[in-house]
C-alpha cells in the first residue's frame, strides 16, 4: 500500500486541528498523530525503562509541537 506524503506550511490553528496548506496550494485539515501526542504527555521516565510515567502534568501548558508557519509532511 502505498502512502501519500505532502510539503506545506501550517496556516491555521483550530482546536486541535491544523489547516496545512501544500506546496501546490490544496488546503488540508490535519491533526497530531496519537502516538506522538502520547509520547509528549508521557515522556519516558529512562531511556532503558519500556514505561511511561507522567512527569509533572502541572506544568504542562501545551503538548502540540505544531504551531502557525511551522513547515510540515502529511500523510494523506
Amino acid at each position: 500500500m502505498s502512502e501519500t506524503r505532502v510539503k506545506g506550511t501550517v496556516v491555521r490553528q483550530h482546536r486541535s486541528h491544523f489547516v496545512v496548506e501544500g506546496d501546490e496550494g490544496t488546503e488540508y485539515l490535519c491533526g497530531v498523530s496519537s502516538k506522538l501526542r502520547k509520547t509528549l504527555e508521557y515522556p519516558e521516565a529512562d531511556r532503558a525503562s519500556l514505561h511511561h510515567r507522567v512527569q509533572n502534568v502541572a506544568k504542562i501548558t501545551a503538548t502540540s509541537p505544531v504551531v502557525v508557519g511551522d513547515r510540515v509532511e502529511i500523510e494523506l
